[in-house]
């Protein structure tokens, strides 16, 4: 039973990370691409 509990916690986190990791990715990439046209 811990142990399931354990991978369900274990793949919300994961999520979790995906979830808070995205705006920040679509953030960074949109912020290099304002660099990149700004060194054009």
């Amino acid at each position: 039973m811990a142990r399931i509990c354990e991978k369900i916690l274990m793949r919300i986190d994961v999520t979790a990370d995906r979830l808070y990791a995205w705006p920040q990715l679509v953030k960074d990439t949109h912020e290099l691409g304002l660099f990149i046209s700004a060194q054009k």
